[in-house]
């Protein structure tokens, strides 16, 4: 058991383990937003709510969650689209909490909400870029 564990972690890398934990925190979060949406809706989502209904958010978050950890054991170059989505599905999100605190000003603590999911989208911005230890160098690199 323990050497198919150990395997299964070579195979994801470090790449793989970050799209199977930011993915899996998308797919948890759409899947509440699924189940039992809160209600009334919290306040700042005017701007998504305007998009799509807070149901059709959870699935796509989900969606990206799960389109995530699919590609969390493919090789770097082929796991972009994990990235990509988990980068897409939370700006939304980020910028509807931030045009709520300004400039229409009905949520004085908008802001913190803008960063948290600012920093869900920017971490996995951050790390597409980042070479998996151990990967031969692709080419173009020194």
């Amino acid at each position: 058991m323990r050497a198919a564990v150990r395997r299964a972690a070579q195979r994801v890398g470090h790449r793989g383990a970050l799209l199977v934990l930011l993915g899996t925190i998308a797919l948890l979060y759409g899947a509440s937003l699924i189940t039992t949406p809160p209600v009334p809706h919290p306040i700042g989502l005017r701007l998504l709510l305007g998009l799509m209904p807070l149901k059709g958010w959870g699935y796509t978050l989900a969606a990206a969650g799960g389109i995530a950890v699919l590609c969390a054991p493919l090789r770097q170059g082929r796991d972009w689209p994990g990235f990509t989505v988990l980068v897409l599905v939370w700006l939304p999100w980020s910028l509807s909490f931030l045009t709520s605190w300004w400039p229409q000003g009905e949520n004085p603590r908008g802001w913190v909400s803008a960063l948290i999911f600012a920093a869900l989208a920017g971490v996995p911005a951050a790390c597409a870029g980042w070479e998996e230890p151990g990967e031969p160098p692709r080419r173009g690199s020194p």
